[in-house]
């Protein structure tokens, strides 16, 4: 400690402007031999975005709908960036972080329908990347950014199975029962849900399996905040912004055992029914992989231990469910 009434900044009187200068060319040399011998990653693209209501943005909602639509674009963002942060670690660290399972395909232990079906979508993929994709020689294989990841292939696990076992009962082999199904979204979803992305599975490929980024509960709920931000009647929302209007008058309640009529029954299971594109009468939770992939068939994964984070070769090629990323 300085003793009392010590100059603490003696240590710095001595600099001078050209000793300041001298070290600000130093550094931007530096700097620009950064910039100079550090290719950065070419798959990674910053898209441009809009922002028309900037001018306008005010430090407190006009009312209570108003700030409900801000939580709730608050919450997805706040969850989204979670989720994109975590998956900026290779593969394997996620997997040591509990986020993440890397599996292979493994065709010898599908059911044949199942192989058929994949050969068949992997030879109709090399017909389309004949017209789409780099020659041969110059394809590389790369990490996919989290970007990427968002319209990944999805699926979802069903079971692990454990196929072998050491002395001490630890597992140390196995396989995941994944089901192949399609995911919607686009601009109408608004950042909640994307699309993903289907891929035929590659014989001996890893894989990656990571939790779902969609956010179909904060989708309907921002359906519900704008409805209400446009003025349509919400009977939860009026007693919220009006206590008074609570019906505090004490109701008899249903016995035990009382069943729902047919009809509402039936409407419930109507609302179940899948469609291409979620509407206000589809379960937001529903899904159903395309006939041309798996169809409602369990594939199976062979579940692989995280090499070494040194390993070149072990470098997260896979994408969400199981599909992978090439140039």
């Amino acid at each position: 400690m300085k003793a009392s009434g010590a100059d603490e900044w003696a240590d710095y009187r001595g600099v001078s402007l050209d000793l300041l200068r001298a070290f600000q060319v130093r550094r931007l040399e530096a700097l620009e031999h950064v910039a100079a011998n550090i290719d950065g990653n070419p798959h990674a693209v910053k898209t441009p975005f809009v922002l028309p209501d900037l001018s306008e943005f005010q430090d407190k909602a006009d009312d209570l709908a108003g700030a409900l639509h801000e939580f709730v674009l608050i919450e997805r963002f706040v969850s989204i960036n979670e989720w994109q942060g975590v998956r900026h670690a290779p593969p394997e660290r996620r997997v040591l972080m509990g986020e993440t399972l890397i599996a292979s395909y493994d065709e010898a232990d599908q059911e044949p329908e199942i192989a058929e079906r994949n050969r068949e979508n992997q030879r109709r993929q090399r017909l389309r990347q004949t017209y789409q994709r780099l020659p041969a020689g110059q394809r590389k294989e790369f990490t996919p950014t989290p970007k990427q990841l968002l319209y990944g292939q999805r699926c979802e696990l069903k079971r692990i199975v454990a196929t072998q076992k050491d002395a001490s009962g630890r597992v140390v082999a196995g396989y995941a029962e994944v089901e192949l199904v399609e995911s919607f979204g686009g601009e109408w979803s608004k950042g909640f849900v994307f699309p993903g992305v289907p891929q035929p599975l590659e014989e001996g490929r890893r894989y990656t399996l990571d939790p779902c980024p969609n956010g179909w509960y904060g989708y309907w709920s921002l359906q519900v905040v704008e409805g209400l931000c446009r003025g349509e009647g919400n009977t939860l929302y009026e007693l919220l912004a009006d206590p008074s209007r609570l019906d505090m008058t004490p109701r008899p309640r249903l016995a035990r055992g009382v069943s729902w009529p047919a009809s509402t029954l039936s409407r419930r299971r109507n609302c179940c029914t899948t469609s291409r594109r979620p509407s206000a009468s589809t379960s937001a939770t529903s899904a159903r992989c395309r006939s041309c992939w798996s169809r409602g068939h369990p594939v199976r994964a062979r579940a692989t231990a995280p090499p070494s984070l040194s390993s070149p070769a072990s470098r997260g090629r896979c994408k969400p469910g199981g599909t992978s990323g090439r140039s």
